[in-house]
């Protein structure tokens, strides 16, 4: 949820403020980080590092946001052409495997507290992906209508 408050920062911060470049490399910084976590199916998990949660599974309204943040720092011209790719590789996962065509949507986490102990394991093995949380669907449609405006899909 971190990564959706820098990109609408970016958006609108004049690039005169005294803080705009630390502010954009926080966001790029933050983009960085999560890239090589992305699933071959264009997913994250709902814990990124899978070496630290095996259990861990694809989730759909954290996918939404990541791609989100890689598409509008794509168009602000602070993320190169892999983000865009990881974008539309993301977009593509998100329509095969999370939006159904009844705008319906699957595999998000219910709620964003921590179960049981807090740990990381608590998290993914306590709480199973769900349809239609109340969560799900914004996330989604930041990243449709993201790729609208890059002209990656005719929404």
């Amino acid at each position: 949820w971190g990564i959706i408050a820098l990109t609408e920062l970016m958006q609108d911060l004049p690039k005169e403020h005294a803080q705009c470049e630390t502010c954009k490399k926080y966001f790029v910084d933050h983009c960085k980080a999560m890239l090589p976590h992305q699933s071959e199916r264009g997913l994250w998990r709902q814990h990124l590092v899978l070496d630290e949660a095996p259990d861990s599974w694809e989730e759909s309204s954290g996918t939404g946001l990541i791609a989100y943040a890689y598409g509008v720092g794509y168009e602000l011209g602070f993320l190169g052409d892999e983000y865009k790719a990881s974008f539309d590789k993301a977009l593509e996962g998100l329509i095969a495997h999370c939006i159904n065509e009844d705008g319906s949507t699957e595999l998000c986490c219910p709620g964003c507290l921590s179960p049981g102990d807090g740990t990381p394991k608590a998290y993914v093995t306590e709480k199973q992906p769900v349809k239609d949380d109340p969560h799900s669907f914004a996330p989604l449609m930041l990243t449709l209508v993201q790729a609208e405006r890059l002209a990656s899909v005719k929404v």
